[in-house]
């Protein structure tokens, strides 16, 4: 079935004439995130990281405020001596009656942890009994090893990595080099904004956040895709329309402006559900994918077919410079070598003249050296002389 529309319809405005204006809002979101990153870092998880993680209930409920809560969190890292960003309170939204306590250390060994684990629960009992009241494990500990933390990130690094030589390597075949080279800046362009944002809102990153990651690449390619075909299946049936290409990407976008639209809000609408209702273990990774699909309809739309109109425009400067150059070139080199001609035909009548035997066409001229050339010598040079350009313009014609 034909997806080209029936009928063409007038773009409300023009989305790409203000295409600077949408490079100038990515580099804003895109810087900050990056002065967030160079401040604060990335809060890699056990994951990554390697060590330990054991959640403990407590029995009273934990602070109400957000100031309470960090300062407690500030008190239990300060008593297990564990370093800051170690211990994390969590209340689990959809069970109010569970407290919950995460806290996290690094260790090398399953037997460390075990040890490790008793001391911090006979710690945590000692010093906040009596404001938490019985405080116990809520679950198994998680351990990670140092070496599987480190295999697990290179893992996830070798995955983006792939997944993006792998998309484009895709649109490169399906469409031009142009259009995967843009399509792979937008990804670039997710791939900064979750990493800022997660640097700024401190989201933990573990294994999860890298499934996210990628679900997002995906997602945004597949959002781009739509795009670059319709803008494909536009300049091919443009020829009676005569438009130019910037007006022939824009109608595109606005034929795949519902689509896109329609598409992601379904998307965002249930990631909105699991961060009101799917608990804080979900909170996170919720957040991830809300970021990054903002961000990927955002690039799709904004910014890949944004960058293919400069692109277009690039390369048609760039041909007519090209035209204009060989325009100039082409008088020039015909003068020149008509001088040349010109000279070559006055160093040989000279040399002849000089000589006082101008060739002819039955041989040399039976006057004396020395003697001067009569009117009758000087027609039959010029003759000769016409002649022989003659004869060389025929074989440089051939």
């Amino acid at each position: 079935m034909d997806a080209r529309p029936t009928e063409t319809r007038t773009p409300p405005f023009d989305l790409v004439r203000l295409r600077y204006v949408w490079y100038g809002l990515s580099i804003i979101v895109i810087g900050v995130g990056l002065i967030a990153l160079a401040i604060k870092g990335l809060n890699l998880g056990t994951d990554f990281t390697g060590g330990a993680e054991i959640q403990y209930e407590t029995e009273l409920p934990l602070p109400e405020t957000e100031a309470e809560r960090a300062e407690l969190v500030d008190e239990i890292a300060s008593s297990l001596d564990l370093g800051a960003g170690a211990v994390k309170a969590i209340v689990v939204s959809d069970a109010p009656l569970r407290r919950e306590i995460l806290v996290r250390f690094p260790v090398d060994t399953k037997a460390e942890l075990d040890e490790r684990q008793e001391e911090i629960l006979g710690l945590l009992q000692e010093g906040f009994g009596e404001r938490l009241g019985e405080i116990t494990p809520a679950s198994d500990a998680t351990f990670v090893g140092p070496v599987v933390g480190g295999d697990l990130r290179s893992q996830a690094i070798i995955c983006t990595v792939m997944g993006l030589a792998v998309i484009l390597g895709y649109i490169w075949m399906r469409y031009n080099v142009k259009m995967a080279t843009t399509g792979i800046i937008a990804l670039i362009h997710d791939v900064l904004v979750m990493v800022g944002f997660t640097a700024l809102l401190e989201i933990e990153v573990d294994a999860s956040y890298v499934a996210a990651l990628l679900t997002i690449l995906g997602f945004s390619i597949n959002d781009s895709v739509v795009i670059f075909d319709r803008i494909r299946e536009n300049v091919q049936g443009r020829a009676g329309q005569k438009l130019p290409f910037a007006k022939v990407v824009n109608r595109a976008l606005w034929e795949t402006m519902a689509r896109s639209i329609n598409n992601s809000m379904t998307v965002i609408l249930v990631l909105c559900s699991v961060l009101l209702f799917g608990g804080s273990t979900l909170q996170a990774f919720a957040t991830t994918l809300l970021i990054g699909m903002i961000s990927g309809v955002y690039s799709s739309v904004f910014v890949a077919s944004q960058i293919v109109v400069d692109w277009h425009h690039w390369e048609e400067r760039r041909q007519a410079g090209k035209a204009r150059a060989a325009a100039q070139a082409r008088p020039t080199v015909g003068a020149r070598r008509r001088r040349q001609e010109e000279l070559e035909r006055a160093r040989t009548a000279a040399e002849e003249v000089a000589a006082g035997q101008p060739a002819t066409a039955e041989g040399p001229s039976a006057e004396t050296p020395g003697r001067p050339s009569t009117t009758k010598d000087r027609a039959q040079t010029s003759k000769t002389t016409r002649a022989r350009d003659k004869a060389r313009k025929s074989k440089r014609r051939y």
